[in-house]
């Protein structure tokens, strides 16, 4: 039985869209493709996110990977913030599934300075049960330790948890570490997957 829903970030709570920046770095199209091929494209990114080093260590490494693309790069990594818009549903199906008694948790990956810069764009944390961001243990998915972190922080029994996440990576990853899971397409399609397992809510 379902007891907990576990909600990802970027591209299911907020729309994550690195082209919403563009027109703030005064480049051409054709060199923020290379701009974020150096960062949101690379591996890196995912280090970013663990924030395990400091941001001028993590910058140097994305510049290393395109340093034609340097003045791209530092514009983009200084306004990250306009890449992030929190979805008008966000809030209200924390609160509807909270009022249907579910508990509602947050498990992202998601960079300590990314979240400086967008706790505006995050209120909805405030509506869960509980929030585990990666940057906070130094933990990404599809780790099986950032699973297990957030079963340990909340005292989540794994079988009656189902994960919303908008990459199979990272549902598949779930899925071996106990959980239901649904890849996240869009609010249609993840309201009919929850109520495949009896999760129904309104709105």
């Amino acid at each position: 039985m379902i007891k907990n829903v576990i909600f990802d970030v970027g591209g299911v709570l907020v729309d994550w869209d690195p082209y919403l920046a563009l027109p703030a770095l005064k480049i051409d199209r054709e060199e923020f493709e290379r701009v974020l091929d150096a960062t949101v494209r690379d591996p890196v990114w995912r280090e970013v996110d663990r924030s395990a080093v400091s941001d001028e260590a993590l910058l140097e490494r994305m510049v290393a990977n395109a340093p034609s693309c340097e003045k791209g790069i530092a514009a983009y990594w200084d306004q990250v913030e306009l890449t992030i818009r929190q979805r008008p549903y966000a809030a209200g199906w924390i609160r509807a599934l909270r009022a249907e008694g579910y508990q509602v948790y947050i498990l992202s990956n998601y960079a300590r300075r990314t979240y400086e810069r967008t706790r505006k764009e995050l209120t909805f944390t405030e509506e869960a049960s509980g929030a585990l961001f990666s940057y906070e243990v130094r933990q990404v998915k599809p780790e099986p330790e950032f699973y297990q972190t957030l079963f340990e922080r909340f005292c989540l029994k794994p079988g009656e948890c189902v994960f919303l996440d908008d990459s199979a990576e990272n549902i598949a990853a779930a899925k071996e570490q106990g959980m239901q899971g649904i890849v996240f397409e869009d609010p249609g399609q993840a309201k009919a997957a929850l109520a495949d397992y009896g999760v129904t809510f309104a709105p």
